[in-house]
């Protein structure tokens, strides 16, 4: 091997190696791009927040084991510590499901959401303006709130809606982001008439075998919401937010596709087709 062969082949692993490191440096700009953007974006609404304030008075028993606190108040306090105002304040809290009495299965939905009401007329319950720098104490009354079943949700000023958990105080996006390209191509496609039952295949398929295999997601569950762009279920995918601790975060979005498995497997003979309008 000459001595220019070994120069053509030191220059080409030079080359190699500039082409990787140039590579490198370009995805890093790219991602810290997008986390600037990001933080740009949760600036605002990172300085809202909510506490629960509950005031307590010591009464002094005969002994001092006998000492306890008593709560004489409940107080929501909702901070904007930005210098923008908020729009459409609102608070869910969790309740006991009142589930319909038909729906006598064992995987009936134990608890709901409900809207908190925050001003002092029964009816709104939505703080419609919350300015910069300012303060919002709702009076609770007797009821018995706890930061693990309380939710803020806010728009900002930039008009991106946020949800705020006060449980562990994480700020979640409330935007719902749109689907692929290769998903929305998919759901036209399945619209046309004569190859839109063979195109949708995959999503029967799925359907088919989750009632099955249900709560266990099998594979084609996956890949049916791989190609539709979310769970085809009769109902929205659950909120992220929303996932119960130790609930695996790979399958919480198949939640409703699994509550509907399994409540057609629980009414095997009801003939009971999903709207499609929801999926």
């Amino acid at each position: 091997m000459s001595t220019k062969d070994l120069v053509d082949i030191g220059q080409f692993i030079l080359n190699c190696f500039l082409a990787f490191f140039t590579m490198r440096l370009f995805f890093q700009g790219q991602r810290d791009r997008r986390r600037v953007e990001e933080d740009r974006r949760r600036e605002q609404a990172a300085k809202v927040s909510a506490l629960i304030n509950q005031p307590k008075i010591k009464s002094v028993g005969k002994t001092e084991s006998d000492t306890t606190w008593q709560t004489v108040a409940s107080y929501l306090e909702i901070y904007n510590d930005s210098d923008t105002g908020i729009t459409g304040v609102k608070v869910f809290h969790q309740l006991p499901s009142s589930a319909q009495p038909t729906w006598d299965w064992e995987d009936a939905p134990q608890y709901e959401w409900r809207l908190l009401d925050l001003l002092d007329d029964p009816v709104p319950t939505v703080l419609p303006y919350l300015g910069g720098g300012e303060v919002e104490r709702v009076d609770c009354g007797a009821r018995q709130l706890s930061s693990h079943s309380l939710e803020l949700h806010f728009t900002d000023g930039a008009g991106l809606s946020w949800v705020r958990t006060l449980q562990d105080g994480k700020l979640w996006p409330n935007h719902q982001l749109p689907d692929c390209w290769w998903s929305i191509w998919y759901q036209r496609i399945s619209l046309i008439p004569g190859i839109g039952k063979a195109v949708k295949f995959p999503i029967w398929y799925a359907q088919w075998r989750l009632q099955k295999t249900a709560p266990r997601i099998p594979l084609s569950a996956r890949f049916a919401r791989f190609l539709w762009g979310h769970a085809p279920a009769p109902g929205a995918e659950p909120e992220p937010w929303r996932r119960p601790i130790g609930f695996p975060a790979r399958d919480w979005p198949y939640e409703s596709m699994v509550w509907w498995a399994k409540f057609q497997r629980a009414k095997p003979d009801r003939d009971l087709e999903p709207d499609e309008s929801n999926f």
